[in-house]
């Protein structure tokens, strides 16, 4: 996925890459937690503690911190302990409610994708312009460089 980033990000403006990417991703994310949910029930009779735990982590208990399922999902995106493609999967399984599911990809993965389609973006702008006289250094340093990294 960051290499599909990358080359989006250099091949598209980053307005263009940044939002069609991240609605991209979202739509995948919403696809295997989809596919996975025909799962759920035979997942719960094998395994019954682990996906209880799994639920609990997921939705959570309302009363104790009264965080979203969404609000989640985004921190588990954003920290990336958790493998993404294993965050969709336990959603569909644990029956995580499609709303929460999309609203937590398309913002967990909205900054990552951000940072691989400017790399693509910075990539693409010092390859179409290469100054022999310049450093690397004084490249990546310049102002419009380190914008597109801010």
């Amino acid at each position: 996925m960051a290499l599909q980033n990358v080359l989006a990000g250099a091949l598209f403006p980053p307005a263009l890459a940044i939002p069609l990417l991240t609605l991209l991703t979202t739509l995948g994310s919403l696809s295997a937690s989809v596919l996975a949910a025909p799962l759920g029930p035979f997942l719960t009779r094998l395994l019954p503690r682990p996906l209880a735990m799994v639920r609990s982590v997921l939705e959570g208990d309302d009363s104790k911190d009264g965080s979203a399922a969404w609000v989640r999902l985004s921190i588990l995106r954003l920290i990336g302990v958790v493998p993404w493609s294993g965050i969709n999967i336990a959603c569909g399984v644990c029956g995580v409610a499609i709303w929460d599911c999309s609203l937590g990809a398309l913002i967990g993965s909205l900054p990552w994708t951000a940072v691989t389609c400017q790399i693509g973006d910075i990539l693409q702008t010092l390859a179409t312009n290469p100054r022999p006289s310049q450093s690397v250094q004084s490249i990546l340093t310049s102002p419009e460089i380190v914008m597109k990294l801010a």
